[in-house]
């Protein structure tokens, strides 16, 4: 997906990017980044038709990998079949720090669509 690799392309030229839930009504979940939120929001991701998710209010991106991957192969096939999400769903990765250890972690959410925008 072009979406993935531009929303990865724009995080990562920035030194760090931090992240939160801004709202998530049982279909929609918008989650917004930037620098400093308090402030201001740099990037709005927004996944559609969310079946399962699996990720904190808050988090810090991973400085050694992208953000945001699609989970296919093996492993996309064991997460839908553990948490019942139907074949048409997208697993969407997204790596985040883990300040408790050297390793970086994922998030999951799966959702049938994903859309981003930029506020400059």
């Amino acid at each position: 997906m072009d979406k993935i690799k531009e929303i990865n392309e724009f995080i990562s030229k920035e030194l760090w990017f931090d992240f939160e839930v801004k709202s998530f009504d049982g279909y929609t979940l918008i989650i917004i980044g930037g620098i400093d939120l308090y402030y201001n929001w740099l990037i709005e991701l927004k996944f559609t038709d969310v079946s399962f998710l699996s990720l904190k209010n808050d988090w810090k991106r991973s400085d050694k990998l992208d953000l945001l991957e699609i989970i296919t192969g093996e492993k996309e096939k064991v997460i839908k079949k553990l948490q019942f999400i139907d074949r048409d769903y997208i697993i969407f990765g997204l790596n985040h720090e883990d300040l408790n250890s050297e390793n970086s972690n994922q998030y999951i959410i799966a959702a049938t669509e994903i859309e981003y925008l930029i506020n400059r």
